[in-house]
């Protein structure tokens, strides 16, 4: 199932779709205001820094029509050294694992010995500049809070960083989500360019990063790495595995086929620009009449606009003022299709 709308709103600099789904009727969904996805304020002035310890499970889309990786971070940035970071990763299907050790700017290949001990080569170059996060790896970026929705059932803080790059509108973020709460973890990442403007390792490479098991502690294969590639050569016995994430399975062979979507339904989410900007988004669907309302209201001055698709002809309908005055309509030769 491919929503018009959505293939729209990408089209036109959108970087996210966080769709939650209903499969109430449309007949009897949420209109006004109580539609669309609700934002709160934020409780933190600037953007939380990273626990000076820290690790975490990883679920990594690719910008590229490659398989979905698996990852594990593990980072020490304890006060007077240098940051250092761990990360393993494998596609979903565990063709094998692969993992790097960054030490400040020094990227090193960890592997799997002849012997049973775990090598270390430095890296003659990696996809990006990486550098191993610090506590403070985006307080001096000029982020913003934009405010707190639900993201995989935790409430967490949206901020924008700029990224350095300009498009065609003007300035391009990256998004950062950590979780309302006193731990303040790092919960997703939205990266809006393909060459990691943030220079952090093997996460800012690709589109779309949600965090899970996050922990104030380290990895052994930290420990390891920090000895095996330090300049005493030291061996260790020690091999890498692939990283897992709890519930996320691969069985190809024994897929279930896709679910059917309903004649009716209704959807609501939340679209976050490259820009900076964030709407609320609002999908009516209807097929026994061949029918589909998106409603998309700005979090800036609460205007709306609707494009409604009906049997190949697509209306556009905005609200400048909110729904307090008759729409414009038009159809600016569109001609998506409710599928």
């Amino acid at each position: 199932m491919k929503i018009p709308t959505i293939r729209y709103a990408v089209y036109t600099g959108f970087v996210t779709f966080a769709l939650s789904t209903s499969t109430a009727l449309a007949q009897t969904a949420p209109v006004g205001d109580a539609a669309y996805p609700s934002f709160g304020s934020c409780t933190s002035s600037s953007i939380p820094n990273l626990p000076q310890q820290w690790s975490a499970n990883a679920l990594l889309t690719p910008f590229q029509s490659q398989p979905l990786q698996v990852a594990r971070v593990s980072v020490n940035s304890s006060p007077g050294t240098e940051s250092r970071m761990v990360i393993t990763t494998d596609d979903v299907a565990s063709n094998g694992p692969k993992a790097w050790y960054i030490q400040g700017s020094k990227t090193f290949v960890l592997s799997d010995g002849p012997n049973g001990n775990l090598q270390c080569n430095l890296a003659s170059a990696t996809p990006t500049p990486w550098t191993a996060p610090s506590p403070q790896w985006l307080a001096n970026k000029g982020c913003s809070c934009a405010g707190s929705n639900m993201v995989t059932g935790k409430e967490a803080e949206a901020w924008r960083c700029p990224n350095g790059k300009n498009g065609g509108n003007g300035p391009e973020y990256d998004w950062y989500w950590f979780t309302k709460d006193q731990n303040q973890f790092p919960h997703r990442i939205i990266n809006s360019r393909e060459n990691n403007t943030q220079s952090l390792p093997v996460l800012g490479d690709a589109s779309l990063v949600n965090f899970t098991d996050v922990t104030q502690t380290t990895d052994q294969l930290l420990s390891i790495a920090e000895t095996v590639c330090g300049d005493a050569v030291t061996e260790v016995q020690a091999s890498l595995k692939s990283p897992s994430i709890a519930g996320l399975t691969y069985e190809p062979s024994s897929a279930p086929p896709p679910p059917t979507w309903p004649n009716t339904a209704f959807a609501n989410g939340a679209l976050f620009a490259v820009g900076g900007s964030y709407t609320g988004m609002a999908i009516y669907y209807d097929w026994n009449t061949r029918q589909e309302v998106s409603k998309i209201k700005s979090s800036v001055d609460g205007s709306v606009q609707d494009t409604r698709l009906t049997k190949g002809i697509t209306y556009e309908m905005s609200y400048p003022n909110g729904n307090n005055q008759a729409p414009v309509c038009n159809t600016n030769g569109i001609n998506f299709r409710p599928f």
